[in-house]
Parts: C-alpha cells; structure tokens; sequence
C-alpha cells in the first residue's frame, strides 16, 4: 500500500499570511508587517484588529482567495518528487465555503497529480503517513494519537514534540523557506518511519 503524505494548504504549501497583511493593511491605514506580530501569538485576528485593521476575517471569506498566489518556493518539486517515487500527496485543510473552490483550483493547477483534498478542521481524524502542517494545535492532536507530522516555521511558530512524533525545523528557518530546507528524500523518511 502507498504511504500517505499529507499536507496543509495555508502557511504550509502557499503563502496566504502575505496577502492577509496586506489585506489588513488596506483596512487599517498603516502597513503591518509580520516582523511586528509578537512571537508565539497564535492566532492574528485580535492582533490586526489591534493594530485597526477591519474584520480582518473577512479576507478568508474572498472566493478567489488564492487565484493570484503562488506555491511556496520549491513545494512543488519536492511534492512532486515524493509523488514520483511512490508516494500519494493529499492536502488537508480547513476550509471556509466562500473560497474552497478557490483552494481547489489552486491545487489542480499546481500540483495536478495530487491524490486527494480533503476540507476539515479534525485533521487527526484523517489517515495518512505524516502530515506536513504550521498550526502547532493540529500537530499537537496529530501526535498525541501517534500520528507523525512535519512543522514548518511560520511567524507563531511553537516548538512541541509530542510522544517523540513531531519533526521540528530549526527555530532560525525562516518562514517561506520550508520546501527549500527540506529534502523529499526526509518526507519519505518520515513517512515510512525509517530513522531520521
């Protein structure tokens, strides 16, 4: 049977947090910058209605919300890899109705030979092999049903190891830079529960 590698959407394999500041920078009369954000915040609507930005929700609820976005840097070659050497790569990731299609379309365009998207909150539910995801709350429910995950380094980035299943990057990788700091060759790894 195929091992399974899943992946997030937002923050993991495209860069929606950009447009977000620069949505809320519209709204709030001054540019706000993620080198701004407190460290280990979690969650960045309060901060932007902090710093005046205006239902700063209301940029998930666009219905082309990730029609003029790109993949994060060398996401697609690395996937695209796994992919070739075996492996099937679904997305998982939460989505809001207003911009699922958008998500979709996305990802046909991208990374066509992907095997599945699956929409939901409850990622844990789901089977795969590792997961590749930001949201450290995710991960955490991941590990503690011993499910192997991969966290990339977003602006609030936690560092957790749960049970010993998560697989942290260096605290110094920068945000952005995750598919260009790890190699297919260590996804699989992971995957396959092979030592690392």
């Amino acid at each position: 049977m195929k091992k399974i590698i899943a992946v997030d959407f937002d923050l993991t394999f495209a860069d929606t947090l950009t447009p977000w500041f620069e949505y809320c920078s519209g709204s709030s009369g001054s540019w706000l910058k993620m080198e701004d954000v407190p460290d280990s915040i979690g969650d960045l609507v309060p901060w932007f209605e902090s710093q005046g930005a205006v239902n700063p929700f209301s940029y998930w609820t666009q219905s082309d919300l990730c029609d003029y976005i790109k993949p994060m840097e060398n996401a697609v070659n690395v996937l695209n890899e796994c992919i070739d050497n075996g492996y099937m790569v679904i997305f998982i990731t939460h989505c809001v109705p207003e911009h699922e299609a958008s998500k979709r379309r996305f990802v046909e365009k991208w990374l066509p030979r992907h095997s599945a998207f699956i929409s939901t909150k409850d990622k844990h539910f789901v089977e795969f092999d590792v997961l590749i995801d930001d949201n450290y709350k995710v991960t955490r429910k991941c590990n503690e049903v011993f499910k192997h995950t991969i966290t990339p380094t977003t602006p609030n980035f936690f560092r957790i190891n749960v049970h010993g299943f998560n697989y942290n990057l260096p605290a110094d990788n920068e945000y952005g830079q995750f598919w260009n700091n790890v190699s297919a060759k260590f996804i699989m790894r992971v995957a396959d529960k092979r030592g690392i």
